[in-house]
């Protein structure tokens, strides 16, 4: 028996190796991995004002049985994909392969975030197989999750998108805070939505 039985029920759109379950505690909603828990902590309709941060718990938090040596790990992209690279030198996909697991959803996106017009850059941890939109944000899973693992095995750019400024022309790497980086400092500090309204549809991108 390979997977411990959770005390939440999962989704079935749920990748096999989330079965964590987190819950944010201002709405009472449930996440099911550490990615989407973060992004929906920091757009809750209810978060307190004032407060940096909206409290969370992971209310189910089961183990995983390697079917390579058997050790339990926590049942989540991490605890999984950790394991398998430190031990057995295995992506989850390999893994997945290897034993016969459907990974229809092993590439990673978030079930929340999904890729906005901002988002031409993409990066993928080796390990777990975790897809980001910023560089800062796989540098800092990296950091987290995976610290026994050389820097140049650690993560690949998968693209790295540039976009040209529908004000001024200037040629910007195309992610969420370089972008509003450059309003900021350049725009009179026009947000990303007034930007979007008024420049998007003639926008330009291209592959750096």
């Amino acid at each position: 028996m390979a997977e411990e039985q959770a005390d939440y029920p999962v989704p079935g759109n749920i990748p096999w190796f989330e079965r964590c379950v987190h819950k944010c505690l201002a709405c009472g909603e449930l996440r099911y991995t550490d990615s989407t828990i973060s992004y929906h902590l920091k757009n809750c309709p209810k978060k307190p004002r004032g407060v940096a941060k909206t409290p969370r718990e992971t209310v189910s938090k089961p183990l995983y049985a390697c079917l390579e040596c058997d050790e339990r790990v926590i049942h989540n992209r991490y605890g999984i994909g950790g394991h398998l690279m430190r031990v057995h030198q295995l992506s989850i996909g390999e893994y997945a392969s290897k034993h016969g697991i459907r990974s229809d959803h092993v590439k990673g996106e978030e079930e929340d975030r999904k890729a906005a017009w901002y988002d031409g850059c993409e990066y993928k941890c080796n390990a777990c197989g975790l897809v980001a939109f910023e560089k800062h944000d796989i540098v800092r899973h990296m950091r987290k999750f995976h610290k026994r693992l050389e820097a140049a095995d650690s993560f690949q750019v998968v693209r790295e998108g540039r976009i040209d400024c529908g004000i001024c022309e200037q040629s910007v790497m195309q992610t969420r805070c370089k972008i509003a980086r450059h309003l900021s400092m350049k725009h009179r500090k026009m947000s990303l939505g007034d930007y979007e309204k008024r420049c998007v549809r003639h926008q330009k991108f291209s592959e750096a």
